[in-house]
Parts: structure tokens; sequence; C-alpha cells
């Protein structure tokens, strides 16, 4: 927890070091203030009656009276200050750590993604990170400044009475005792509404989903959806009362406790005012700060459970922030070592290299389940690989690897005579670009799309549309200016189809030695199918430069394109060949190709899986 509190200072200092700073001097300020009123009062009165029996001067009285009435005026504008420098944090601090977010998303471990942990925290961080470090600052300061106060006033009382000390220190254990305990049981409650609440919130984004909710007006099962909402909000609403019924009672419980601490100060000091053991200022300073007392007992507590609950949220951040680096994004602390770094890496990517890979095995994070076992291959530049095997036989964690997403778990991976393991991301992006199964749709202009694997080219307007017409000449990419996705009034929606061609387009756009497609047809119909696999044929080809191309399909039909096919089961490569080769030998290639082929040869008998009676 205290890593936490230091982390969340540290984070503030680093992105807003003046506001904080102002912020921690108010708060110092602040926590005195309460002690001072309570002295300066006392003088004021004592120095009064003294004036009035003519044992002090006039000067006197009056600069008790101007410390009190400073002290009294600065309480009165010190939090339109603390809202100016809190406005202010915020600012520097939303922008400075949201930049310092994403530079992390870049640089993480892709790895870590297979961590439901990290999901966890992923979904924390796109509420407002800034807002929540922010919240745990302001109860750290409120705990600081209350904190003060607190030390303060058992000074003063110790100087009064050593009773006092101790009576205040017993109550205010007491008061924390009952604050722990009914922070302890709502948090109980609302923990076991977490479940609930994720379901309500599901139930209510289906009404409002464009996926769902024809489906749902097709089916009639809005009433059914709305009646589930309803029934599930009204248990919700109850448990709700119930958990504020609570907290008033808790809320009773401290109400006896700050009477019972009231009725003994006051107990206390008439009994000392009576033995002429305190001053008439002291009397009435003490009496008059029993308010400010009890929202300090109040405010205390509040500010100590305050941090607890606020340390849990922001520790999905840090946990986040902790998460190891991508080993292709290496820090260099010296120029030198860059320029070196770059100069070395571009002799290597001057010339097309082999990729090679050597005794590779590989299983995911928190999984002892290999999903490739002692592989070993080498693709010559320039070579149009086709992988291919049954579902969960390899064919995409082999892609991961191949572009330096994931690690092998043993044995090495080569770009030519480097280990991969020693490549940059800027070097590894020259020489691979990939189009995966679940590509991203991205809300920007179709120029930033295509734009999006090469950035360099972004305003090259030839090259753009060339890489477009290389996969569709579909109207829709013919404006690089259109706003794709609904955030603008003219932006146009993609079909599915045309936004596999987008992803497509974007990879052929960046100028590096490999294409890796992953389905590339997948979304696409039949006739589109036919054009992409002609277009495909014109990227991959010599007339192109010559590019690699490694793509997985579970069309076998495209596999005659490639010059080498590897056919993977549970992790292994059991077949390596040409089309002809495989067919001719009758392993497991031969074996799925017909039965593929036997879909288009058999229509007739597959027609009638079909027929009234048999669904």
């Amino acid at each position: 927890m205290l890593k936490n509190f230091i982390k969340c200072i540290c984070t503030v200092f680093k992105y807003g070091a003046f506001p904080a700073v102002v912020l921690f001097f108010l708060s110092v300020f602040t926590g005195l203030t309460l002690p001072f009123t309570v002295l300066y009062t006392q003088k004021l009165i004592d120095s009064i009656i003294l004036f009035l029996k003519e044992s002090v001067v006039l000067s006197s009285v009056l600069w008790n009276a101007a410390v009190l009435a400073f002290t009294i005026l600065f309480m009165n504008h010190v939090n339109f200050i603390s809202n100016i420098a809190f406005i202010y944090l915020e600012k520097k601090l939303t922008y400075n750590l949201s930049e310092a977010i994403l530079t992390k998303m870049l640089k993480i471990e892709f790895a870590c993604f297979e961590d439901a942990a990290l999901h966890d925290a992923l979904k924390e961080i796109r509420s407002h990170p800034a807002k929540k470090v922010i919240n745990l600052f302001k109860e750290c300061r409120a705990f600081l400044c209350d904190s003060i106060k607190l030390f303060g006033m058992v000074f003063i009382f110790a100087r009064v009475s050593p009773w006092l000390s101790l009576g205040f220190f017993v109550f205010l254990v007491l008061d924390f005792i009952n604050e722990y305990i009914a922070t302890k049981k709502i948090q109980a409650i609302y923990a076991s509404q977490v479940f609930d609440e994720r379901e309500l919130e599901d139930l209510s984004s289906l009404l409002s989903n464009k996926d769902a909710l024809p489906e749902l007006k097709i089916f009639s099962a809005v009433p059914f959806i709305v009646k589930k909402f309803k029934d599930k909000y009204k248990v919700l609403l109850k448990e709700r009362i119930s958990i504020t019924l609570k907290s008033y009672r808790y809320m009773g419980i401290a109400s006896v406790i700050m009477i019972a601490w009231f009725s003994f100060l006051i107990f206390v000091l008439i009994r000392l005012i009576i033995r002429g053991q305190v001053s008439v200022g002291m009397f009435t300073g003490l009496i008059a700060s029993i308010t400010e007392i009890y929202y300090l007992l109040v405010f205390m507590s509040q500010s100590f459970w305050g941090l607890i609950d606020d340390n849990k949220s922001i520790g999905f951040l840090y946990t986040f922030m902790d998460l190891p680096h991508d080993i292709h994004y290496k820090e260099m602390r010296h120029e030198e070592k860059i320029l070196e770094q770059n100069i070395l890496e571009q002799k290597i990517f001057d010339k097309k290299n082999a990729i090679i890979f050597e005794n590779v095995s590989f299983h995911y994070p928190n999984s002892k389940k290999e999903v490739l076992k002692n592989i070993s291959f080498r693709i010559e530049p320039g070579t149009h690989i086709a992988l291919v095997g049954k579902n969960g036989s390899g064919k995409t964690s082999l892609i991961k690897l191949i572009a330096g997403l994931y690690k092998p778990s043993s044995g090495n991976i080569f770009i030519g005579s480097k280990n991969i393991n020693f490549l940059s991301r800027d070097a590894l992006h020259r020489e691979f670009s990939v189009v995966f199964q679940d590509y991203a749709s991205y809300q920007m202009s179709l120029r930033e799309n295509a734009a999006l694997g090469s950035i360099e080219f972004l305003n090259d307007d030839e090259h753009l549309k060339k890489s477009l017409a290389l996969i569709s000449d579909d109207p829709v990419f013919d404006d690089l200016d259109k706003h794709l996705g609904k955030l603008e009034e003219s932006g146009t929606e993609l079909s599915g189809g045309q936004k596999q061609k987008l992803a497509i387009a974007r990879a052929c756009a960046a100028k590096t030695n490999f294409i890796i497609f992953d389905e590339p047809t997948a979304s696409l119909d039949p006739s589109a199918e036919k054009e992409m696999y002609q277009n495909l044929q014109k990227i991959i080809g010599t007339s192109n430069r010559g590019r690699g191309c490694i793509f997985i399909s579970h069309r076998l039909a495209s596999a005659k394109m490639a010059d080498v096919i590897f056919v993977l089961d549970e992790g292994r490569i059991i077949e390596k060949g040409s089309h002809d080769e495989l067919i001719k030998n009758g392993g497991l290639y031969s074996k799925m190709y017909k039965e593929q082929a036997s879909w288009y040869k058999d229509e007739p008998d597959t027609n009638k899986v079909f027929m009234r009676g048999n669904l």
C-alpha cells in the first residue's frame, strides 16, 4: 500500500511539480490554522482582559487580533487557491500521464496481454487514470493536513492537561475502529454486487447495441430484456437502501463517540477553570473549536479509509506501468549507441534476408502446454510460403513469433545472421508487415488508415493510392481524406470486406521484405475472394519488388500460389513441399484438400442437409 502512495506522489511531482509544491505548502499552512486559531484566540482574550486591567498595552491586543484575523482570512480563501492549483495540476497530469500510458502500451511485452490481470488493469486505466491519481493525491493531502491539525491539538491539550491528550487519543482510536468496521462491511456488500452490476450494465448495453438490437427486435425479445433489467435493478436498489440504513447505524455510533468526547472535554475544562489552572482565553478558544475538532475527527478517519480505498483503484495503474518491456524496445543511454544500432540494422536490412528457425518451441504465458514443438525451417527472401493445418495447430502462434510479438520458450529465430531478440522494433517493422485475422478498424481518415503501416507515406498520395489500387478498385477508396466510421456525421462506415481490404492495403503500403497474411479472404464473398487472390499474386510477384509472402489460409485452393507449403499438426511441421508434391505424397495436406474439394463436387448431397426435417 505504502509503495503505491509513494509512486502516486512521485507521479504527481514528476508531471505537475509546480502546482504539487503549491498544494503541499497549502496543506501544511491549512493544517496549522486550527492550533493557531485556538492559541491566538486564547492570547487575544487574555490580552483584552489584561488590557482592561491596564496590565498590557493596546498594541499587544491589536497584534493578536491581526494574527487571528489573518488566519481566518487565509482559511476562507485557501480553498479558492487550492481549486485553481488542482485544475492546473489535472490539466498537466492528464496530458503527461496519458502520454506515458500510451508510450508504455507501445513498449509492453505482447505476452502480457495473455494475462487476465492485465485486462482488469486496462479496464481501470481507460476510466480517467489521471483523476484517480489526483484523487489519491487529494486524500494524501487531506490526511497530511488533518495530521498536522491533530498533532497541533494534541500539543495544546498536553499544555492544558495530560488527561485531555489521553482522552483525545482514546476517542480518536474508538472513532477509527468504528469507521474501519463500517467501511469493511459496506465494502463487502458492494463487492458482492459487482457481478450483478456487470450483468445490469450488459443488459442495458444490449438495447443500444447496433448488432444485438435488430436480432432482439426480430425475435420480439426486447420486453424480456427490459423485464430482466427491471427485476435486477429492483434487487440492487433494495440492497443499496439496506447499505444506506446500515451506514446510518455506524454514523449514530460515531455521533455517540463525539458526544462522549465533547462532554469529557467540557467537564475537564470547567474543572480546570474553576481551579484557576487554565485561562479564560484558553477555555474560550477550546470551546469555540469544538465544531472544528468534531470535523477533524470525522475527516481524519474518512481520509484514512479513503486512502486505502483509492489505493486499490490506483494499484491497477502501477501494476500496468511495472509490466516488462518488449525486448525489441531497448533503451539507449547515449546518442552514439542509437546511431551505431541504426547503422548496423540498416546494413542488415539493405539486403534481403532469410528467416531461420532453429529448434523453436513455444508455450503461452501461464500455460505449460507447448503450442509449437521443436520447429526448424528456413524461408529464403522472396519466397512465398503457405501455412496450413487444422484449428489449433499453431499457425497464428508461428506468425506472431516471426513478427517478434512473442519470445520463443526455447530455440532461436534469426533474420539473416542476426538473432531476432537483439533487433529493435523499428528493424522488425522494416522486415515485416502483417495482416492478422482480427485486424483493427480505425475511425480516422482513409489516408491515415492506409498510412498507419508506414507513417512516412502519410502525405504521399501516389504511393497510398497505388497500394489501395492493388487491392481493390472500389470507389470508396478514391478519396484519401474521407473520414471512416461514425465519429463525424459525414463519415463512411465500411463493410467487413472493405475493412479487410483496407487492412491488406495498409500492409502493402509499408515497404517491407515480407508480407504476412492471416486468413486474408476470411470476410470476402467468392467473387471478392477470387479478385483478392489475383491481387495477392500481383503484390507478391516479381513485378512488385519480389517481396516474400507468408500466409495462413483454411481454403487450401489458395495454397497453390505458394512456392512451399508448411503443414502443421499439433505444433509440429509434419509436411513441407509444393502443392503438387504434397498431393502426390498423400499425407494430411492431400486428405484436407480432397475433403474441401468434395464440398464443391457433392453439392446435391450437401443440399439435403437443409431440407425440411433435417434442421
